[in-house]
């Protein structure tokens, strides 16, 4: 028989309490809420609030966690407004360490958001309230139960289909994008290195979005820095693949051509001067050629001229280009 003693009130549903002397969060489940919970009792990481067992108290049954010490991410916003980068990347790595582990158990969360995870007294973001979580079911069309939080809750936890690890993934780049801009993506969508991030993991269709939560933990520490220098570069901003993979083809066949032009000079200032020369007329077309800042584009769009205006004014104004190019590096060489 457990020794209870409530010591403080979070909500009707969750209070701090000791148990057996023991400090710890009692939170009130469901039935069919205890096979998650069970799934989750031996399984320990420092980025999940550890589940130590269950408490029948006063007729109802409680699930006993461990209690963290320290601040909600939503609370944390709010006092102190936008974390440094450091610790935005933090943050979303503790976030997907801990939920590596709960998908590797066949669990999706399915609520992570700001008041869902917390950040104890050591800085580490710990996961807290597995109560809407389930069970992956492979062959299930859709979830039997429409749960989540609006705005950080997958749309396929709206009953399109069933919902997967993937949702979480949608969860976290909400979530990110909350730490950077106290809002939504659809209300302002954060820019700078987490920006590419953030896009992929809120992608509609989940088949499109990071395949694991691995690779959304890479992708915060590292791909955000070279993103940044990647799109100020014409045609590898691009979210089509095909139209980045002849962006980059076009650079290193500018690169090969410029090399191959400075060796076969006979001294080093002539090849030199013919490398750039070179540099020059392949860079300057590449803004039309790649339309960089989608500016024809746009125009057309703007102007209802359609796609085809759009490659009609890109072919035309990268001809113009080219011929200014040559121009100029008469004039400079």
């Amino acid at each position: 028989m457990s020794s209870v003693v409530l010591t403080k009130k979070f909500s009707d549903t969750t209070f701090l309490a000791e148990v057996n002397g023991d400090t710890v969060v009692l939170k009130q489940i469901l039935p069919e809420e205890k096979q998650i919970y069970l799934k989750l009792l031996n399984a320990r990481n420092e980025c999940i609030a550890a589940i130590y067992g269950f408490v029948d108290y006063d007729g109802k049954t409680y699930v006993a966690r461990e209690y963290v010490e320290g601040i909600s991410v939503a609370d944390f916003r709010e006092k102190y407004g936008r974390p440094s980068d450091k610790m935005i990347i933090s943050i979303g790595e503790d976030i997907c360490k801990g939920l590596s582990l709960v998908h590797s158990l066949g669990i999706v969360h399915r609520d992570i958001n700001p008041d869902n995870v917390l950040i104890d007294n050591a800085g580490r973001a710990k996961i807290i309230d597995f109560g809407i979580s389930r069970f992956t079911k492979e062959n299930a069309p859709k979830d039997t139960q429409i749960l989540g939080t609006v705005g950080y809750a997958a749309p396929e936890q709206f009953g399109f289909h069933q919902t997967s690890a993937k949702a979480d993934i949608y969860s976290v780049g909400v979530l990110v994008n909350y730490l950077c801009e106290g809002c939504l993506p659809n209300e302002k969508l954060t820019g700078g290195r987490f920006k590419s991030t953030v896009l992929k993991c809120t992608r509609m269709d989940d088949n499109k979005r990071f395949n694991n939560v691995d690779e959304v933990a890479y992708a915060l520490k590292h791909r955000g820095k070279s993103r940044m220098i990647i799109s100020l570069i014409p045609g590898l901003r691009s979210d089509k693949q095909g139209f980045k993979t002849g962006a980059a083809i076009y650079y290193v066949s500018m690169l090969f051509v410029a090399v191959l032009a400075f060796f076969k000079e006979s001294n080093y200032v002539s090849g030199i001067r013919e490398s750039l020369s070179i540099v020059f007329n392949f860079l300057v077309p590449a803004g039309t050629i790649f339309d960089f800042g989608y500016f024809m584009t746009k125009f057309s769009e703007k102007h209802n001229f359609g796609k085809g205006f759009a490659i009609f004014l890109r072919v035309i104004t990268t001809v113009i280009s080219i011929y200014i190019a040559s121009l100029l590096t008469v004039k400079l060489v």
